[in-house]
């Protein structure tokens, strides 16, 4: 079950679309320049494959592929694990690198996620930081990320990071209070 959601949340991501349409505006931007057969021969092959000077569409988006194949394998268990145990926290894990984004960056620090939280989080806002966004959503997110479906597609591309079900007694008391506080306010309004 795990390994055909991971599938379909792949296929259903938009990845093969982008290297579809790169590869349409070389042709289209060939054939509207008269240019040769043999130099849009060399501009496809420099787009696709890897060379000394730049990563082409092959290399990048396997890296990419294979990222989020594991990333996401592994969210669709936690998030198996999250229902069956009824799991309310979570555990934002993972390293931080180079390309680390804004909002991995901020949840990163913040750790604990409780699961009231996360339609908030989508919205970029991180403990009072709003963090850029992109059509409504953290930049890098995946389009069609939900409150449903975040623990499987987390920060969105090529993210490291995991969503790990915990209990509640791991969670420390001052965070676990916070989130009873905002709750009791959220009802009096």
């Amino acid at each position: 079950m795990t390994i055909d959601n991971t599938l379909e949340s792949l296929v259903g991501s938009g990845l093969r679309q982008e290297v579809i349409d790169k590869l349409y505006k070389t042709l289209i931007t060939n054939v509207t320049t008269g240019g040769s057969y043999a130099d849009m021969q060399e501009r496809l092959k420099s787009e696709v494959v890897s060379d000394k000077e730049s990563e082409g569409m092959i290399q990048k988006y396997s890296k990419t592929y294979i990222t989020d194949t594991m990333g996401v394998f592994a969210g669709q268990n936690n998030k198996l694990v999250a229902n069956m145990l009824d799991s309310e926290w979570f555990s934002y894990e993972g390293a931080n690198i180079a390309t680390t984004r804004e909002f991995c960056e901020y949840l990163t620090e913040k750790r604990w996620v409780h699961k009231s939280e996360i339609p908030i989080l989508l919205e970029g806002l991180i403990d009072g930081h709003q963090c850029e966004l992109y059509r409504g959503m953290p930049k890098g997110m995946k389009e069609g990320t939900t409150p449903d479906n975040f623990i499987v597609l987390r920060g969105g591309w090529n993210c490291g990071h995991q969503l790990i079900p915990v209990n509640e007694a791991a969670v420390p008391k001052e965070v676990r209070e916070a989130i009873k506080g905002g709750e009791k306010k959220k009802q009096l309004i």
